[in-house]
C-alpha cells in the first residue's frame, strides 16, 4: 500500500473538502475551473479536471454543480514494486457530474456527490505472463456532513 499511497496521496485524502470553493463571491451561474492530480506510484497517475457552476443558494445552503473529466498516464517503466506492471494503458475517463451543497452558516460542507466512469484496456505482466484486462469502472462518491449521527436507512 506505501508504494500505490505516498504520503502526498494519502495527504490528499484527508484533506479538507474546500478545494471546490471559488476564490471570490460569485452570483448564480458563476463558473470556475480547478485540476486535481493524483500521483499513484506502479498503479498511475489520474488528473481529474472540474468545471464548477455556482447553481443557487437557498438560506445558508449554497449549492454548486460540476463536470468532471478524468485523464489517467500509466506509471513510468521503472516504478516496480508490485506483483504486476502495468505495461500500458488505454483507459477513458468518460465525463462526470455532481453536486455540493455548503453550509455558509457552519462553514462546511453538507453534502456533496460525484459519478464518473472509468473505461479502456490495461496491458499487465505477472510473472513475465502478459495480460490483457478490459476495465469498465463506475464510481459513485457521497458525502454528508451531520452534528450528530443519523443511521442510514436499510435498503
Amino acid at each position: 500500500m506505501k508504494l500505490i499511497l505516498s504520503d502526498e496521496a494519502l495527504k490528499k485524502s484527508f484533506a479538507p473538502f474546500g478545494a471546490y470553493l471559488p476564490t471570490a463571491a460569485v452570483a448564480p451561474g458563476a463558473t470556475w475551473t480547478r485540476n486535481d492530480p493524483l500521483d499513484l506510484g506502479p498503479i498511475g497517475r489520474y488528473v481529474t479536471a472540474f468545471n464548477f457552476t455556482y447553481h443557487a443558494a437557498v438560506g445558508s445552503a449554497h449549492e454548486i454543480r460540476f463536470k468532471s473529466s478524468l485523464k489517467y498516464t500509466p506509471p513510468s517503466k521503472d516504478a516496480g514494486g508490485l506483483p504486476f506492471v502495468i505495461k500500458s494503458a488505454e483507459l477513458t475517463g468518460e465525463p462526470g457530474e455532481g453536486k455540493i451543497v455548503f453550509d455558509a452558516e457552519k462553514g462546511r460542507l453538507r453534502e456533496s456527490s460525484h459519478t464518473m466512469r472509468l473505461v479502456g484496456t490495461l496491458l499487465i505482466e505477472v510473472g513475465r505472463q502478459e495480460t490483457y484486462v478490459d476495465l469498465e469502472q463506475t464510481q459513485t462518491s457521497r458525502v454528508r456532513t451531520m452534528d450528530t449521527y443519523v443511521r442510514p436507512e436499510k435498503k
